[in-house]
């Protein structure tokens, strides 16, 4: 299971640990956070260009959509926690060398 308010959580730690100790440098930390947030939107986005709140890859919850397995909710909560996250990690992604592929993203 996959939650849109777990995004303001994990992007932004992934990308912000090598920044802080070198000892967890990764080149690829920022590429690897800003496809968890873009694989997420894409799971959960509606055609209206809202995001249900998560989902369940097995479609095991009695919640879960039975095709996508998609939560049948649009929770205002997670919303946001899901934008401040993209915007915490993408702060984060200007002191990552230019030319990363995060350029795409911006």
């Amino acid at each position: 299971m996959s939650y849109l308010d777990g995004m303001y959580s994990y992007p932004p730690f992934i990308t912000t640990l090598p920044l802080l100790n070198e000892s967890y440098a990764n080149p690829l930390a920022l590429e690897s956070a800003l496809q968890q947030i873009q694989i997420l939107y894409d799971i959960c986005v509606l055609p209206s260009g809202l995001l249900v709140h998560g989902y369940d890859a097995l479609k095991a919850h009695a919640w879960a959509n039975a095709t996508t397995g998609a939560s049948p909710e649009v929770w205002g909560r997670s919303l946001a926690w899901y934008s401040l996250g993209i915007l915490n990690t993408l702060e984060a992604a200007a002191y990552f060398p230019n030319g990363t592929s995060s350029d795409a993203y911006m």
